[in-house]
């Protein structure tokens, strides 16, 4: 299990909810927390 580092939910590896940023794969639990990433990932990798 992953956690959707948006909202902190425990995710599947196996989602389609995902992306790719430097060479790492976050997942998601929704289309809506994977499109708050996309918009900003800078906000959430620290």
């Amino acid at each position: 299990m992953e956690k959707d580092i948006v909202c902190g939910m425990e995710v599947d590896e196996g989602s389609d909810c995902n992306s790719l940023v430097n060479g790492r794969i976050f997942y998601f639990c929704s289309e809506e927390c994977k499109n708050k990433f996309d918009k900003n990932p800078i906000k959430y990798i620290r």
